[in-house]
């Protein structure tokens, strides 16, 4: 078999016997000469077949060599003449002339080039094992498997343990719809396949094992989306005798770790987390930087949602939501007084810098960005153009003749508004309102190409403990295993807070407007636990059935504990810079979660369903 890889080549010794194998990347004839680039996982050879130097039992075989076949050649490396050296391959300074070849394997002609993005993804997905030849998806698989490896390290050198957690579990209240998986051995009965391994690796810290964590395979029946799938690989982490301080620091160097695998400057990383921090500081926000071994800092749920409309901030452009109520309570503008002065109503402002140019946002495009928030509740879109008339600022838009003299200058004044400038007001219920401000923030800045090419890391903190479900139930905003802030708590127990108010002591960490992962100090005491299971509307039978083992465990000696989960498939991507997680799984379902490889999923016969006590359509 091969003496080399196509890289070892410069390394190895001239006019001497090699043995290179590989696919067939090109091949050329020139005049009776066949030139081959040959391919292996490394890179590309070009091997040399010439007729004068071959016998005509074996040069009579590249007649019918063609693109793909999988060959194994021997031949003489030779220094390539000067002037036809390539510089776009390791290889390029050298060639093989070719002694013998052995065909290993024939190809048919491919539906497609590997690498060709023009083919449609889900053609390209029923052929993933073709596509997964292009240099791209190697090269992504290769850094996914590096970055898996300098995290395994790191964990390894704070004294982390890998344990695996079942497959099989018992089905539990959860964030998103369950998959399900059933056995012959059990008809009529279902397994759950994990949605994460929560409870196991909780009952791990009750077990003793201080420090967890594993590459644990995922399943949750959500629609998919390019940073989600309905089977992904999460890095989980628990810690026992831990809080939230010593969490971020641990999850800081697990990040630090897959940033060094693809070569990123760490300082360059903690830089523009002290900027992040300034910036908050300037627009008004509390900021804390955690103590870490990356500069991250930290802003809490409330604080992201009112500034940015979003639990997840993009930080890499600015253009903050800010508070408007001021310039309106005392306006003879009903609809803005109103709402100003209602508690439970928002009027935010953006303003965009430079923006009133035709080049940038002209009138056709507001008023597409008002067809793009009424998507998402809002009535209409309120905005008023910075011009300059003689020499000074004067506000023009729709609205203008609503508002008094006085208002207008009060808005110039309290938005710091500039010549130039157009500002987009949004007013109403308060979590419509800020939906799609921030979701406008982010249109605006993508439509002006603001977004700067940086690593943007936040901490979001202290979300809320629970919220309202499409059919009114309360249900745990992250799961219900989340320990509450002791003071929050306290604070409910006495009846100074409703439940909706109740914040957990709970963190995620946000990269460039993309959740990478989150976690929480979890519930140790068993009491506590039910009266979360009870809050949410659980009874007496349906807290025995899902959860009788786990809040036995409980009962046991358990240490306070605190974790998180990493998203692994998003964690690559946003590393990698690509759009989506298919373009870094090795195997990844379509957007509708079908494999269109395999044909999955699909029915089973007759037979197979009463043998698992069901009955087909």
């Amino acid at each position: 078999m091969r003496t080399h890889y196509s890289t070892d080549i410069p390394n190895a010794q001239l006019e001497k016997q090699t043995t290179v194998s590989g696919w067939i990347n090109n091949i050329r004839d020139h005049g009776g000469v066949y030139f081959i680039d040959l391919r292996d996982s490394k890179g590309i050879v070009q091997l040399v077949a010439n007729p004068t130097l071959l016998s005509k039992e074996i040069y009579e075989k590249f007649h019918a060599l063609r693109d793909e076949w999988v060959i194994e050649v021997t031949g003489t490396l030779r220094r390539r003449e000067e002037g036809l050296e390539n510089p776009n391959l390791i290889t390029g300074e050298f060639e093989i002339y070719i002694d013998g070849l052995t065909v290993l394997s024939k190809a048919k002609t491919l539906p497609f080039e590997p690498g060709d993005e023009s083919v449609n993804e889900e053609l390209r997905l029923k052929y993933r094992y073709l596509d997964m030849r292009s240099e791209t998806l190697q090269k992504s698989l290769k850094e996914r498997s590096k970055i898996a490896f300098k995290i395994r390290v790191a964990m390894d050198s704070i004294d982390y343990e890998e344990v695996e957690t079942p497959m099989l579990i018992k089905s539990s209240e959860g964030g998103a719809e369950e998959v399900y998986a059933t056995s012959k051995l059990f008809p009529g009965e279902f397994y759950s396949l994990p949605q994460s391994p929560q409870m196991y690796k909780q009952m791990l810290m009750v077990g003793g094992i201080e420090k967890y964590y594993s590459f644990a395979k995922c399943f949750r029946a959500e629609s998919a989306r390019g940073d989600r799938s309905i089977e992904f690989t999460q890095i989980d982490m628990e810690r026992a005798f831990a809080d939230k301080e010593l969490l971020i620091q641990d999850v800081s160097k697990i990040f630090k770790a897959g940033y060094d695998a693809v070569n990123k400057d760490e300082l360059i990383l903690s830089q523009t987390g002290r900027e992040t921090e300034e910036y908050l500081q300037e627009i008004g926000l509390s900021v804390e930087m955690p103590v870490a071994y990356i500069d991250i800092p930290s802003i809490t749920y409330h604080d992201a949602m009112e500034y940015f409309g979003s639990d997840k901030p993009d930080l890499r452009f600015q253009m903050p939501l800010l508070d408007a109520k001021s310039i309106f309570i005392d306006t003879d503008f009903k609809i803005f007084a109103d709402i100003a002065k209602d508690n439970d109503k928002s009027l935010k402002a953006i303003v965009v810098k430079d923006a009133d140019k035709p080049e940038k946002l002209s009138r056709r495009k507001i008023k597409d960005l008002e067809k793009f928030v009424i998507e998402f509740g809002a009535k209409g879109l309120a905005y008023f153009q910075c011009k300059e008339e003689d020499g000074k600022l004067e506000l023009k838009g729709p609205l203008c003749k609503m508002l008094t003299e006085q208002d207008l200058i009060k808005m110039e004044q309290t938005l710091k508004l500039e010549i130039g400038d157009i500002v987009f007001f949004g007013a109403g219920e308060k979590e419509i309102v800020l939906n799609y401000m921030g979701r406008l923030r982010i249109k605006i800045a993508e439509e002006l190409e603001l977004i700067e090419d940086k690593t943007k890391l936040l901490w979001v903190v202290d979300f809320p403990m629970f919220e309202v479900a499409g059919d009114g139930s309360i249900k745990s905003m992250h799961h219900p295993f989340t320990a509450p802030l002791s003071e929050s708590w306290e604070d409910y127990k006495a009846g100074k807070l409703d439940v909706l108010d109740i914040l957990s002591d709970s963190y995620d960490l946000v990269m460039n407007g993309v959740e990478l992962g989150g976690g929480s100090v979890r519930i140790h005491d068993q009491d506590l636990q039910y009266e979360i299971f009870k809050i949410m509307g659980l009874d007496e039978e349906s807290i025995k059935d899902k959860f009788s083992y786990f809040i036995e465990a409980l009962s046991y000696g358990t240490p306070p504990h605190a974790g998180f989960a990493f998203g692994f498939d998003r964690l690559v991507s946003l590393l990698l810079g690509k759009d989506t997680i298919r373009e870094v799984i090795a195997f990844p379902k379509a957007q509708s979660s079908v494999c269109p490889m395999t044909d999955s999923p699909d029915m089973l016969g007759k037979d197979e369903l009463k043998g698992l006590g069901l009955r087909g359509r």
